[in-house]
């Protein structure tokens, strides 16, 4: 009878131990976040392939433990069945992956993965959709090597070709590129309100230039929090021309004066110095009509990413001046490139790999400053012939 007891006690601490190893794993759910799909094995040594899961298939943990080889091995079930597969391949969250029409026209959206279904819709190139599945089938259009994407669009869910998008974890940086503005800003203001605002600020630094003064301000009484999350806020104002701006945005700095030409500034604008580190520069050419223009004089770069790798580029900004007041701006968003997080040079296998199309931008901006400012843009045609020579001979870029 005593044995009995114990064997049951037994029984039962170890039962609850069982429990307690699942529950400090967290959700006994996964997903598959291999693009576009795992392999899963029959046994915990990951030898003898059993089956291919797509990306994004959900699995119910049993356990997960450390096979032999110390790779660390989840044991789930899935229709049923008992599978092993790596702990690096599945995620508690749930995957997300989003898309960008890359297409000199429009994409065909098709009932099923394959290029005889029938089309449902034809999507404008620049169409940004979240990815919904992808069929694991590596196919060969047009001799690209890609997959089928299910997305939405118009109401309706279908398939398209993936070595037509370019693909990243992120939805805003499907969008940076876009974002860029090379047209000059007008500034302008409402004048009586900004001058009964200036007197609840405290100067900290005064400049004059060009008939302007130049006060670097903060709102008086703030709290520690305020004055992180607000910063100090740039004032122009002109007497003679009746002329108040307040700065936008948060930390602003005037890196130097009469820069890069006479009547200039060189401004330094920043988001909340608590949280956000993004800042940008910024020329303000103090003439008749106050102009600000994004200057670019410093690096900037973004990262996306496409299946079987993440891409890393930088925009290439090349500023150049010359003597007469004229600023010769090229900006060049390249190409992304593919690589592989690994200490080991890997071949790449074209048969497997998607080398996705070219995602290329190229601004050329003429500007001159005077009495009025002149602005001309080019995009996607390198450096004009008629600024050729002038390019050519102009001052290296400013650092």
């Amino acid at each position: 009878m005593k044995s009995n007891y114990y064997f049951f006690l037994m029984f039962l601490l170890l039962g609850c131990s069982e429990k307690k190893v699942e529950s400090e794993q967290g959700s006994l759910q996964r997903f598959v976040t291999q693009i576009p799909a795992t392999q899963v094995y029959d046994s915990i040594d990951l030898k003898k392939f059993s089956l291919t899961l797509p990306w994004k298939t959900q699995v119910t943990i049993k356990k997960i433990v450390q096979n032999k080889n110390q790779i660390s091995v989840i044991h789930f079930t899935y229709e049923g069945k008992d599978y092993y597969g790596k702990d690096s391949d599945f995620s508690e969250r749930k995957p997300e992956l989003f898309m960008r029409v890359n297409v000199n026209s429009r994409l065909r959206l098709r009932e099923k993965p394959n290029k005889d279904s029938n089309v449902l819709e034809k999507i404008p190139n620049g169409y940004v959709s979240s990815v919904l599945a992808i069929d694991p089938k590596l196919v060969t259009i047009d001799s690209i090597k890609g997959y089928w994407f299910q997305i939405a669009y118009n109401g309706k869910s279908g398939w398209i070709f993936s070595g037509y998008t370019i693909t990243s974890w992120s939805e805003h940086q499907l969008n940076w590129a876009d974002s860029l503005n090379f047209e000059p800003e007008e500034l302008s203001s409402n004048l009586a309100d900004l001058q009964n605002e200036l007197m609840d600020y405290e100067i900290n630094e005064q400049n004059s230039i060009n008939g302007y003064d130049l006060i670097l301000a903060k709102r008086k009484n703030q709290t520690e929090m305020e004055e992180c999350i607000e910063g100090q806020k740039l004032f122009i104002y002109n007497k003679k021309e009746n002329f108040i701006y307040k700065s936008d945005r948060f930390s602003t700095s005037i890196a130097k004066l009469d820069h890069p030409f006479k009547n200039a500034i060189l401004v330094r604008e920043e988001h909340c110095g608590c949280c956000c580190p993004s800042s940008s520069e910024s020329i303000i050419h103090l003439g008749k009509t106050p102009i600000k223009m994004e200057s670019f004089l410093k690096d900037n770069s973004m990262s996306c990413s496409f299946i079987y790798g993440e891409t890393s580029f930088r925009y290439e900004v090349t500023n150049k001046f010359t003597d007469n007041q004229e600023n010769l701006k090229y900006v060049k968003t390249p190409d992304c490139y593919e690589f592989f997080h690994s200490t080991n040079e890997i071949d790449i296998d074209s048969e497997v790999t998607i080398i996705p199309p070219k995602i290329s931008n190229e601004y050329f901006v003429y500007s001159k400053y005077g009495k009025t400012l002149e602005v001309e843009i080019y995009k996607n045609e390198g450096i004009p012939k008629q600024y050729k020579t002038l390019w050519e001979t102009s001052h290296a870029e400013l650092k």
